[in-house]
């Protein structure tokens, strides 16, 4: 049986802020930002579909990861997505998606292919 360890490499943080830079705040800005704003603009009576929209795309452009990943991301871009619309922040969007992709990178990720 093998013992997880949590790994803190020399390129965790080049990768950390990547990913804070060009993938969190690019993906919340379009899929929030753009995608179910623009939604909940079209059609202020119905944040659902604002959410429920935002969250499938951010999902299927997660498929090149497979149908598991796409899912999971599809989860996850619902979680983001209901954030949003409670609190009408980004920032905030922005930070709970960088802060759940460093956990997965340092617990999950890494672990995997050292």
């Amino acid at each position: 049986m093998t013992r997880w360890q949590p790994q803190w490499t020399s390129y965790t943080p080049t990768f950390l802020l990547v990913n804070l830079f060009f993938t969190c705040i690019a993906e919340e800005a379009f899929f929030r930002g753009g995608i179910q704003q623009g939604i909940i603009q079209l059609y202020p009576k119905l944040p659902w579909l604002a959410v429920g929209v935002s969250a499938l795309l951010f999902g299927l452009s997660h498929l090149g990861g497979g149908a598991k990943y796409a899912m999971l991301a599809t989860i996850a871009g619902l979680g983001y997505a209901c954030l949003y619309q409670r609190s009408r922040s980004i920032v905030s969007v922005i930070l709970m998606h960088f802060v759940f992709n460093a956990l997965h990178f340092v617990f999950f990720v890494y672990p995997a292919i050292a």
